[in-house]
C-alpha cells in the first residue's frame, strides 16, 4: 500500500479502552502559564482548568511520556529504533523515531500506535500514518480531598536552592506542585482498525490479533516502566512518581457492544495494576477478534487474571 489514496480504505472494528486512576505518590509538576507576574511568587505553576482551577494532566503530556518510554522498548527486525528524526523548535532540536512513510509504519511497533507523519517537506506526498490511540485529558478524580475549609484548591509551592559551585550563592526558586495523594481519572482508547485495497478485501474481518496483543501489551509494559520513572518535570529531584490502578480495561464492537474485558473478580481490590492487566491481554486479544468477526452478540468475554 505505497499511498492514501482513493481506492483504498481503513475500516473500524471497534474499540478498546483502557480505564484507570492515577495515584501522585510525590509531588507532580506539569507547568502551565501564568497571567501575572508577582515579586517573589512561584516561578512554574502547574496547569490547571480554567474554569474549575482544578489541576489536570494533559493528554499530550501523557501520550509524549508513553511514546518516549515504547521507543525504548521494541525493536523492529531485531534493531533497537533509532532516533533519526530531528523536532522540536529552531536551534532546539529533538531526536526521536519516526517512520518515513506509511508502509513503514504499518509494521513499526512504535508509529502503528503512536503515528508517524510523512518525511517530505509539509508532508506534501500524504504519505502519514495517524496515531491510533486517543489519550484523553486527566481530570482530577478526588478534588473533595485536596480544598480547604474555604473550599479552595490546594498545591503545594516547593522552594529549592541552585547553588553556585565556586561562590557558594544560593539561587532560590519557587515551584507549584500538585500535592502526593491527588489521584486523576485516566481514559486510552485504542482503535482497532484494519486497512485494504478496493477489491482486495473479500468478507472483512479483524486478523490481527497478534498485532494487537503486542500493541496492548507495549502500553501497558510502558505504564509500568512509567511508575519506576516518573511524570512531568524535574523527576531525577523527586518529583512526578505515579502509580496506576485498573478500572477494567474493556473491547466493544463498532456498534458500541461490549465483547471483551479485563477487570478484577475479586470485589475486595477491585483495582488492577498494568502487570496485573498485562497477564489477561493474550485472551482478551482472541475474544476481542472472535466478537468483532462473529457480527452481533450479547455474550461479554471476560479474562480472568
Amino acid at each position: 500500500m505505497a499511498k492514501q489514496a482513493g481506492n483504498h480504505f481503513k475500516y473500524l472494528f471497534g474499540n478498546i479502552i483502557l480505564n484507570c486512576i492515577m495515584d501522585c505518590k510525590t509531588g507532580l509538576h506539569i507547568g502551565g502559564s501564568s497571567d501575572t507576574i508577582e515579586i517573589g511568587g512561584i516561578d512554574s505553576l502547574v496547569v490547571r482548568n480554567p474554569l474549575t482551577h482544578e489541576p489536570y494532566i494533559p493528554g499530550s503530556s501523557m501520550k509524549g511520556k508513553l511514546r518516549s518510554i515504547v521507543e525504548k522498548i521494541v525493536t523492529k527486525n531485531n534493531n533497537p529504533l533509532f532516533a533519526e528524526r530531528p523536532g522540536g523548535d529552531k536551534g532546539k532540536k529533538v531526536w526521536r523515531h519516526e517512520c518515513d512513510d506509511f508502509d513503514e509504519a504499518v509494521g513499526c511497533p512504535l508509529c502503528r500506535i503512536f503515528g508517524a507523519t510523512g518525511y517530505t517537506a509539509n508532508n506534501s506526498d500524504n504519505n502519514n500514518y495517524p496515531s491510533i490511540i486517543n489519550v484523553r485529558d486527566s481530570a482530577l478524580a478526588n478534588p473533595e480531598e485536596l480544598k480547604d475549609d474555604d473550599d479552595v484548591m490546594i498545591f503545594e509551592a516547593k522552594t529549592e536552592n541552585a547553588l553556585d559551585r565556586l561562590t557558594s550563592a544560593a539561587h532560590p526558586r519557587c515551584i507549584e506542585r500538585v500535592p502526593a495523594g491527588a489521584k486523576f481519572n485516566l481514559e486510552i482508547v485504542y482503535r482497532v482498525e484494519e486497512y485494504g485495497e478496493k477489491g482486495n478485501f473479500g468478507k472483512l474481518a479483524f486478523t490481527g490479533a497478534k498485532k494487537l496483543e503486542e500493541d496492548l501489551s507495549n502500553l501497558l509494559n510502558a505504564m509500568a516502566i512509567l511508575e519506576y520513572d516518573g511524570l512531568g518535570g524535574h523527576i531525577s529531584r523527586g518529583y512526578g512518581k505515579v502509580e496506576f490502578n485498573f478500572r477494567h480495561l474493556t473491547g466493544c464492537n463498532a456498534k458500541g457492544n461490549e465483547i471483551a474485558k479485563i477487570e478484577n473478580p475479586d470485589t475486595e481490590k477491585k483495582l488492577l495494576s498494568p502487570h496485573e492487566v498485562s497477564r489477561g491481554i493474550s485472551n482478551f486479544a482472541t475474544s476481542f477478534v472472535g466478537g468483532c468477526n462473529n457480527g452481533e452478540t450479547d455474550e461479554i468475554s471476560e479474562t480472568e487474571v
